[in-house]
């Protein structure tokens, strides 16, 4: 069958028994080269076992890694991890995405302020009303590919993980963000309520002003 989150390649067993060669050939070069001390301890003491175990593994395991993992699952099992975060298969995959690319610009100090994303991802719902809105056609709407939306997967994602997340110092960075020349706006919001909007969505507890 086509799996359309791994660039359309036809999978079947002997596309997945290929990719999971390949993937246990890279785990052993990844123990081979980690400074882990659990990892070196595992090598030079257990003969018996030549993979590391799950524990050990998720360790070494780079976020693109463990994304392209979700990707290969069967669909059965990419569903039971989408409604954790209450959403589809696809939002997941699209926001997994997004947060590997913010990962990958953070790690090389690029520049995440000013980010505009060329691949929309997907936008999570019950935050479209704190985002800009660049153009509303009849149609669809235009929503913003900056910052903010980057934000939305983020406190979605972690709402879903910890309710009682605190975010404050992602507000007050946000905050320190803006002046005249650089308003909510210009980082995609809908306004300045709104980023306090953003981060109260799913939670509990309001923030006020």
């Amino acid at each position: 069958m086509t799996n359309k989150y791994i660039r359309n390649k036809k999978v079947n067993k002997y596309y997945i028994a290929k990719e999971q060669n390949k993937f246990l050939g890279k785990i052993q070069g990844k123990a081979r080269r980690s400074s882990s001390r659990d990892v070196k301890a595992f090598d030079k003491n257990d003969d018996d076992q030549v993979y590391m175990p799950v524990w050990l593994m998720m360790n070494e395991l780079t976020l693109g890694d463990s994304i392209y993992i979700v990707k290969l699952m069967s669909n059965r099992n990419r569903r039971a991890i989408a409604e954790k975060f209450e959403c589809s298969v696809d939002e997941l995959i699209s926001w997994l995405e997004c947060i590997n690319l913010v990962r990958n610009i953070c790690c090389h100090n690029g520049n995440l302020v000013d980010i505009k994303l060329v691949t929309q991802p997907k936008l999570p719902k019950d935050f479209e009303d704190v985002l800009y809105l660049k153009s509303e056609k009849e149609d669809s709407a235009n929503y913003t590919n900056r910052l903010a939306i980057v934000i939305c997967i983020v406190v979605k994602l972690m709402s879903s993980i910890n309710i009682r997340y605190r975010f404050g110092n992602l507000i007050n960075a946000l905050n320190h963000l803006l002046d005249e020349t650089n308003t909510p706006e210009v980082y995609g919001f809908r306004d300045k309520k709104a980023i306090y909007e953003c981060f109260s969505k799913e939670r509990e507890l309001i923030f006020k002003e």
